[in-house]
């Protein structure tokens, strides 16, 4: 089921992006992910463990429309390579499906911006790092951040994200709530 929710976002995706009548423009993103953070809470309880999760990289295809001279509103979706937590086998990433608000002032030759993202994040992991029994389910997307535009067609970003999730187990076994936070850094095409 997971794999066709997945073709399915993608397929979207690339049809948002040969429909120019639906937006005015987008963008499309590669980036560093910083080493970052993952919070593993047990279900109901207040019990959890912390740990660091290796760099990675992502890919990222957003699109906007602008709703005046200083403000766009659009979607977009990120690829997010798959990563690991330091010390513990198995990978997992979250596909980010979002949309955001970009303030700016007038577009310029060199346009600082901020940037804030909500949406639902895909929770994908291999049976190494769920456990066989384990299933994931998805959750929550969350983004803030600030960037610069060049030449209205170059793009460069600093966006900090908490993506959420959960593994399912069979009862008697508590379920597990995700929590991964990361920082990354990107350049981009505006088109």
């Amino acid at each position: 089921m997971k794999r066709y929710i997945i073709q399915a976002v993608i397929i979207v995706a690339f049809g948002m992006l040969g429909s120019s009548a639906a937006f005015g423009g987008g963008a499309m993103k590669v980036g560093i992910d910083s080493a970052g953070e993952q919070v593993w809470r047990v279900s109901g309880s207040s019990t959890y463990a912390t740990f660091d999760v290796n760099n990675s990289g992502s890919f990222a295809f957003e699109f906007d429309s602008p709703v005046s001279d200083t403000m766009d509103f659009g979607g977009g979706v990120e690829f997010q390579v798959a990563r690991e937590l330091t010390g513990y086998a198995g990978q997992f990433k979250f596909m980010p499906v979002y949309g955001y608000l970009r303030l700016h002032p007038a577009m310029s030759d060199m346009t600082p911006y901020l940037v804030m993202q909500l949406g639902f994040s895909l929770f994908v992991a291999d049976d190494i790092y769920t456990g066989t029994l384990g299933e994931t389910q998805s959750g929550m997307h969350l983004g803030l951040g600030g960037g610069i535009i060049l030449d209205k067609n170059f793009i460069m970003e600093l966006l900090y994200t908490v993506d959420t999730g959960s593994i399912l187990y069979p009862s008697p076994v508590p379920d597990m709530e995700i929590e991964y936070s990361k920082l990354t850094m990107s350049v981009g095409f505006v088109f």
